[in-house]
């Protein structure tokens, strides 16, 4: 008899493993930077970043929305979400209020 702990462990890995797969290798890398840039954020304000509010993730786009041009801001946006999503949770970036934001950033860039 198979044992089954080992079974869906190995389960799970392909499950992510598809998981994974399913951006570009370029997105990818894209998405790590972002999460890396995002996770040292967190860091520095003593948050978790998995367990982030949309008021926080706000604060933190509307400061990289400084600095960086509209088609960045939404691979920031788009690399919380996939590894929230990764993860199993909901992301904060589901929020409609960050949707709005996004629209009236991109108005004054």
């Amino acid at each position: 008899m198979a044992n089954t702990s080992v079974d869906s462990e190995d389960a799970l890995d392909l499950a992510m493993s598809h998981v994974d797969s399913s951006v570009s290798q370029a997105t990818s890398k894209s998405y790590r930077q972002c999460w890396k840039d995002f996770v040292g954020y967190c860091d520095s304000k003593s948050q978790n970043p998995l367990t982030c509010d949309s008021t926080f993730v706000m604060k933190y786009l509307a400061r990289k929305s400084k600095h960086c041009g509209q088609s960045r801001l939404y691979v920031y946006l788009s690399s919380i979400s996939h590894y929230y999503h990764r993860d199993g949770k909901v992301s904060p970036c589901d929020d409609h209020r960050i949707r709005m934001m996004m629209k009236g950033i991109i108005t004054h860039l």
